[in-house]
């Protein structure tokens, strides 16, 4: 299987795994326009900037004894067709299993999963125009691109924009999240098995468990469609930005997946983040998940949904950030295209639930919907081209500290350590202040004021470098401290002062940190260390107890929920 996602060809009649006599793989080259480039040089376009979707490989073909109908790529919305005749050899026996056609659900636009666009793109243009409240109705008005494109490009412009997001988070505080495993399990032997990685909607703003936001609701969605169990593993959080992305997915092994959904850089559009380091980040991502996942699996990775949804963006912060998701767009548009199995999704946002703009389990049933319409397609084309089946059940985490699986599963059921945080925030002064533990490549929130979900790398986090030594760290301005002045997470937190202490096990080890973080940079004497010692054994204590606690207090499938 490894040989046809490199573009190798076995010998005819080859087999590439059991039962799999007759199938063979080969990879036809194509002729294809030079693409040019959105976005990558310093001074980004005035203008609406054009793509070219095409690949420098070819298409993967399947042969198989069964008969098909080849079906040609559609072109890309705005996109004319410019396909050549490929070169090379054709399967000389047996017919070949081409991709799905072009399918057209409410809005969504999707595009085959197996073939490389060889279209030649023209972008939608960049609205600058839109006024937010008639965004969905298509009125605009026009912009003066002499006004907005310098104030869009300055480095005052992001740092504003970076601040509004701040803002936009914080205010956001006292919305529920789900903070217990995103982990969704059957049960079933041979589920499909499916890797959600995003952010924005699939952070289930406005729902207290993973059942009931995206995750659940797509896991159900895809079983309706499909008639098979699934099973779903979301990373991801509304703190990750592209930049970040692959230490959220650390060691987590791709290759057990039939089915990728990427749901990324809303917070990337709203924070202006710059197109050259979007389009590194994005094509690293890309590159990593062609490689290290099985070549039978879909990759769907979804556009930036409209920014006026989000209710904290209107009048200019939603145009600016409509236009910077516009481009951002229009770049993954181009990258995928260039990728085997992969597909672009467009899609447009569901109306938020009255009286709930942030998430409710409605609006997460309807986005499953949007994407169940896409991926089970996708689903029955990666199980058709699986020769063989992997046995694996998925899990949030493997513990080193054995008891930290109970102690999050009792966390989630006890107000102990909430209560703790909210009045260490207060004692301190703090904008921030949670609990969490440290184990292996993770940090696990078991009380946060802010609106992180469960966790977060533990190599982006402040943190590890509190769990190097026994006594407590205070970092006056993280971004004047070579340890943390790059971290993906400062930059979008915009937190400045941290400081924190250890929490221990009862052989002495560091296990966890306490800690109270500000927006704004403080001197180390606004902290008594020996206080900061003093809230940090109190948690221990907390720890303690529940690690204590009888079994019955542990989720009794590895931290993963079943869904209904």
């Amino acid at each position: 299987m490894e040989a046809a996602r490199r573009g190798e060809q076995p010998e005819a009649g080859s087999s590439t795994g059991p039962g799999t006599t007759g199938v063979t793989y080969q990879r036809v080259p194509s002729s294809c326009s030079p693409a040019s480039s959105i976005g990558t040089t310093a001074g980004e376009p005035t203008t609406a900037a054009r793509a070219t979707a095409s690949g420098s490989g070819g298409i993967r073909s399947v042969q198989r004894p069964s008969t098909t109908t080849s079906t040609a790529r559609a072109p890309l919305p705005g996109c004319t067709a410019s396909r050549t005749a490929p070169a090379g050899r054709r399967p000389t026996t047996g017919p070949v299993v081409q991709p799905p056609k072009p399918t057209t659900v409410a809005g969504t636009t999707t595009v085959g999963f197996h073939q490389k666009s060889t279209a030649t793109c023209q972008p939608p243009p960049l609205r600058l125009g839109r006024v937010a409240g008639n965004f969905r109705s298509g009125e605009s008005r026009s912009i003066s691109r002499k006004r907005h494109l310098p104030m869009l490009e300055s480095r005052a412009a992001r740092a504003a924009a970076k601040l509004w997001y701040t803002k936009m988070l914080y205010v956001q505080q006292s919305v529920p999240v789900p903070r217990d495993s995103p982990v969704i399990t059957s049960g079933a032997a041979d589920p499909d098995r499916v890797l959600l990685i995003g952010n924005g909607p699939t952070h289930g703003w406005g729902t207290v468990t993973h059942e009931l936001a995206l995750t659940g609701q797509l896991a159900r969605a895809l079983t309706r469609r499909t008639t098979r169990p699934t099973d779903i593993r979301y990373i991801g959080d509304e703190m990750m930005p592209i930049a970040g992305v692959h230490s959220w997915i650390g060691d987590e092994s791709l290759a057990l997946y039939d089915l990728v959904l990427v749901v990324l850089s809303m917070n990337d559009a709203v924070r202006l983040t710059r197109a050259d380091d979007y389009r590194a980040d994005m094509t690293r991502l890309l590159d990593r998940l062609s490689t290290e996942t099985k070549p039978s699996a879909r990759i769907v990775v979804a556009g930036i949904q409209d920014v006026d949804s989000l209710p904290e963006y209107r009048g200019v912060a939603a145009r600016l950030g409509q236009r910077r998701a516009d481009l951002l767009n229009a770049i993954t548009r181009e990258l995928v295209g260039r990728y085997d199995g992969f597909s672009y999704l467009e899609h447009r946002t569901p109306q938020a639930e009255p009286g709930r703009p942030y998430g409710s389990p409605a609006l997460y049933a309807e986005w499953s919907e949007v994407f169940a319409a896409v991926c089970a397609p996708a689903l029955d084309e990666a199980r058709a081209l699986d020769p063989y089946r992997l046995e694996h059940e998925l899990v949030e985490h493997e513990w080193s500290w054995k008891p930290g699986e109970k102690v999050m599963a009792k966390a989630e059921d006890t107000e102990s350590l909430d209560r703790l945080v909210q009045d260490a925030k207060s004692h301190f002064g703090a904008d921030v202040a949670w609990v969490s533990l440290m184990d292996g490549d993770r940090q696990f929130y078991l009380a946060n004021t802010s609106p992180a979900g469960r966790g977060a790398p533990a190599d982006l986090s402040i943190c590890q470098y509190t769990m190097e030594g026994d006594e407590p760290l205070v970092i006056e301005n993280v971004l004047r401290d070579e340890r943390t002045k790059d971290s993906p997470m400062v930059d979008l937190s915009q937190l400045r002062f941290y400081a924190g202490a250890p929490i221990k096990n009862e052989q002495g080890e560091n296990i966890g940190t306490f800690c109270v973080l500000n927006v704004l940079p403080k001197s180390k004497s606004s902290v008594d260390e020996d206080d900061l010692r003093d809230w940090a054994s109190r948690a221990q204590g907390e720890i303690l107890k529940m690690a204590s606690a009888g079994e019955s207090a542990a989720k009794p499938s590895k931290g993963a929920r079943t869904a209904r």
